[in-house]
């Protein structure tokens, strides 16, 4: 039952009101907001992920088949520890931003992908930090693969420190952890 509520409500509806009322604006002076991804989006995600050479720096560089990628899907929208969110341009949606819970909740690692047509405008950056926003108790983490320069710049004019290792947000300070749970934002 408390898994169940959690899919509905996880006290975060303040802070996603106030990334609405005040978004970032990209350099093309558009919004960009955050919305829960649901399986309408499944074809759209999968398009992103088949454009020659878009999955050249994920660990795993080969697109999804279909219905590997709605079998994904599937399970991850139906795992409360993960948040997969649609990011919009102005009323385009243009790529994805996931962050996966660690089973302590005091950690996300997180995974974007912008469309080609926007990358370099700033987008992915604000989707950065409006996650930021949202999750201030929770230290965001980044694996960024190496040759992935546009990523590493994106990170840190989001604010992100490299480790050696990764990317790293850490949880802001005075955040009680009470705050809201590093749940899913539905």
């Amino acid at each position: 039952m408390g898994q169940a509520a959690a899919r509905l409500c996880d006290g975060r509806g303040a802070r996603r009101i106030a990334a609405e009322l005040d978004p970032p604006m990209s350099k093309a002076d558009r919004p960009v907001r955050l919305r829960r991804a649901c399986m309408d989006d499944a074809g759209a995600i999968l398009a992103w992920q088949r454009i020659p050479g878009m999955r050249r720096h994920f660990r795993n560089p080969r697109p999804p088949s279909e219905a590997e990628h709605l079998r994904w899907m599937r399970n991850y929208l139906d795992d409360p520890a993960g948040n997969l969110t649609i990011i919009q341009h102005g009323t385009d949606d243009v790529g994805l931003l996931r962050l996966d819970g660690a089973a302590d909740g005091n950690r996300m690692q997180v995974s974007i992908l912008v469309a080609p047509e926007t990358q370099g405008t700033g987008v992915g950056t604000a989707a950065l930090g409006i996650a930021r926003e949202i999750w201030p108790e929770v230290e965001l983490t980044a694996e960024v693969l190496p040759g992935n320069c546009a990523s590493r710049a994106m990170f840190q004019r989001a604010g992100y420190s490299w480790t050696g290792e990764a990317f790293r947000y850490p949880p802001l300070a005075g955040i009680a952890r009470d705050a809201g749970r590093a749940g899913n934002p539905r």
